[in-house]
Order: C-alpha cells, then sequence, then structure tokens
C-alpha cells in the first residue's frame, strides 16, 4: 500500500537531482559539468543528516544541509517503507519480545513516548534487534542515523524537494537566456587608428567574393539577403617584451585591423590567411561572441546593425570541430536541425527539408548510418564535415 507514495518520494528527489544536471550541461566543457554534478550529488550526501546531524554542521557549512535533495528525499523515502509494517493488526516482523526497560539489553520505547516500554530479541546481539513493527524500527534506527524518525514529514518533504528542483530549474533558464543573449556587438571606430610598426605591417587577412551557382534552399529562405562589415578591427593588450609579470604599462595590439567585406545571397565570401592570421578570431567577431580584447567596426545585416536577435534568426556558425552527436543517423542530425531552426513547418515540409538538404550536402547515400565517434563506427571524416553546416 505504501509502493505509490515510495515512488513519489523516489520521483521527487530524482526529478530535483535531473535539474541540477540540466544546470551543469550547461557548462562549456562537458568533462566539467560531469564532474560538477558528481560533486553537487557527493555534498548532498554528505551533508544529508546522515552521518552528522544539521544541528552539529557549523555555519556556514550547515546551508548544504538545507538547498540539496539527498536529506529531505533519504527521510521521508525511509518512513514511506517503513511506517505502517506492523501496524493497525497487520503482520510485523517476529523475533522480539516485550521486556522492562530497566533491565540490560531492553530497548526502551521513550523515543515513541512510552517509557515503561521496551523490547528486545532473543538470540540476537543488540546492534541487530530493531524492532517489531515500523515506527518501532525507524526510531530504532533513527538513534543511530539521527535523520530517520517515524514522525510523519512527507509533506514538509515533499515541498522542500519540490523548492530544490524549481531553484535548480530557474538557474538553468537563467544560465541558458544569459548564453543565448552572450554577444558582444562591435563598438564603433575611431576617425583614426595609429599607423601600424614592426611585424604588424604585413597583410594579415585576404578577402575575396565568389559567387556560387543558384541554390533552392536560398531561394526558399528569401534572395536579396545582404551581410557586410567594414572597418573591423579587434585589439588586445599586451606586456612588452622583456617587461616580466611586472611590468605596469601594456601596449595595444592588433589582431585584425580594418577589414572590410560584404557577401549577398547566392554568392560564397572565403577569409584566407596564413595560421595565426586572425581568421578564427574575425569570424567569432562577426558571431558576436564575447571574449577578451577590444572589438571595433562596423557589421550589418540588409543595411541594419547586426544584433543579437537578427544573429538567432538567420546565422549559424559552424565550428572547426564538428558537431555531430554519435548515435544518431545523419539524417536524424538534419531532422532535429530543421525542427528547432523552422518550427512552423508541418511534417511533409519538414520532411522535404531535410531531403533537400541531404541532396545539397551529398549525404543522401549515407543518411542512415550513425555520426559515430571514436568508439563507435559511423560516417567517414569526409562526410562528417559535410554533414556540420547542417545542424550547424
Amino acid at each position: 500500500e505504501s509502493l505509490p507514495t515510495v515512488w513519489l518520494v523516489f520521483g521527487t528527489f530524482l526529478v530535483a537531482f535531473e535539474m541540477a544536471a540540466q544546470l551543469f550541461s550547461l557548462d562549456g566543457k562537458v568533462l566539467f559539468g560531469l564532474l560538477n554534478f558528481q560533486n553537487i550529488w557527493f555534498t548532498s550526501f554528505i551533508f544529508s543528516g546522515i552521518f552528522v546531524t544539521r544541528e552539529d554542521v557549523i555555519w556556514p557549512l550547515r546551508v548544504f544541509t538545507y538547498i540539496l535533495p539527498f536529506g529531505w528525499g533519504t527521510r521521508s523515502f525511509f518512513w514511506a517503507l517503513f511506517h505502517d509494517w506492523g501496524v493497525d493488526g497487520s503482520d510485523g516482523f517476529s523475533g522480539t519480545a516485550p521486556c522492562d526497560p530497566g533491565l540490560p539489553g531492553c530497548f526502551s520505547d521513550a523515543v515513541r513516548g512510552s517509557p515503561d516500554t521496551g523490547f528486545f530479541c532473543p538470540g540476537l546481539p543488540a546492534v541487530e534487534c530493531w524492532g517489531d513493527v515500523g515506527p518501532r524500527i525507524l526510531d530504532s534506527i533513527g538513534s543511530v542515523y539521527r535523520i530517520l524518525t517515524s514522525e510523519n514529514t512527507l509533506a514538509a518533504d515533499l515541498g522542500y524537494l519540490v523548492a530544490i528542483a524549481a531553484a535548480f530549474k530557474a538557474l538553468y533558464l537563467l544560465r541558458l537566456a544569459s548564453l543565448l543573449r552572450l554577444r558582444a556587438v562591435p563598438r564603433r571606430p575611431p576617425a583614426a587608428l595609429p599607423p601600424l610598426d614592426g611585424p604588424q605591417r604585413q597583410t594579415l587577412l585576404t578577402v575575396n567574393d565568389v559567387v556560387a551557382p543558384p541554390s533552392p534552399l536560398l531561394a526558399a529562405a528569401g534572395r536579396g539577403l545582404r551581410f557586410a562589415f567594414s572597418d573591423c578591427s579587434f585589439a588586445i593588450q599586451v606586456r612588452p617584451a622583456g617587461g616580466g609579470i611586472c611590468a605596469r604599462k601594456s601596449e595595444t595590439r592588433y589582431l585584425l585591423r580594418d577589414v572590410s567585406a560584404s557577401v549577398s545571397s547566392g554568392e560564397v565570401l572565403a577569409v584566407m590567411g596564413p595560421s595565426g592570421a586572425g581568421k578564427t578570431t574575425l569570424l567569432r567577431m562577426l558571431a558576436l561572441e564575447k571574449g577578451p580584447g577590444a572589438r571595433t567596426g562596423h557589421v550589418a545585416f540588409n543595411g541594419k546593425p547586426f544584433t543579437p536577435l537578427l544573429y538567432t534568426r538567420y546565422a549559424t556558425f559552424m565550428e572547426q570541430g564538428d558537431s555531430l552527436w554519435a548515435f544518431l543517423t545523419a539524417r536524424e542530425q538534419l531532422e532535429y536541425a530543421v525542427r528547432l531552426s523552422r518550427p512552423a513547418l508541418r511534417s511533409a515540409e519538414r520532411a522535404a527539408a531535410v531531403d533537400e538538404l541531404l541532396g545539397a550536402l551529398g549525404l543522401e547515400s549515407c543518411q542512415h548510418t550513425r555520426a559515430g565517434n571514436a568508439l563507435v563506427r559511423g560516417l567517414s571524416g569526409g562526410q562528417r564535415r559535410g554533414g556540420s553546416p547542417g545542424p550547424g
């Protein structure tokens, strides 16, 4: 009869940790997110009240006993398991007998409000004798593990678990919103930049416009789109050579200097340069990504300033590394991408868009092959690279 209550407590307990896992899934490094979640679980276990009571934990560490779910879930989980065993005439546990609390080896029921009664277990050592009915067992175990009690705290514990889960979810949504808004619009460039000297005199980047054949995908998205950037510069502060860590003054070094270009629908813009010339820096700057350094310049889309809202609506950024899920097929990768980027499409339209993408990316013959990874065989390196623009 207590099974639904047990599952309710256990399910709420798992939801609280699931919300914590969602929060740490937003960490930029997957391994760090995994380690942080393990730290939360271990901290919750240590400060659950099983080993040390809440009152014995010093401040500010005591706050962990309140804001983490392990203690609240454990107390009600065991209460739901044992509270009704042997009560109201139902069968309890055999092997106990009543005794006088004043006799050696007799456990008193004082903790349950009955100091004149007690029990013992004939033929068993004291450490194996906990009682015959559920409430007596809870109180006996609670004399060692103080978090357990026969008192009904189910409603309060569920309330704490729900509040903790809601707090983790709120932090997840706030963090997600901050990541989605984490875009740095370049500042307006100064009227004149100081002249370059030394090795910075060389041309850092070469920008070429290449006209590509018309694409049916562009026709579906709408023609007449134009992306342009002008006078884009990126500067960082570095210590002068030989100055050491104690140097007070720093000098400005430009990684990008007055870079300008434009591209329209049906065109390909190629950015070329040697290693370290600033190609990735330029792309991240145009993607409005935040980071160290001072950005200046004009970035426009259809003649309007390129804002984070326009970026999320019209642009994607494909990283140098593949961004494919190992256990999804090439078709499934694109289906998820289309669902997220064009949610208004109907099922038939979405399937047609996926078929068109598969044809454009040359993945029709391997559309049902998993992406794979270092341990799971899947798409070849060229197929993975060709499929990356879809999800991106």
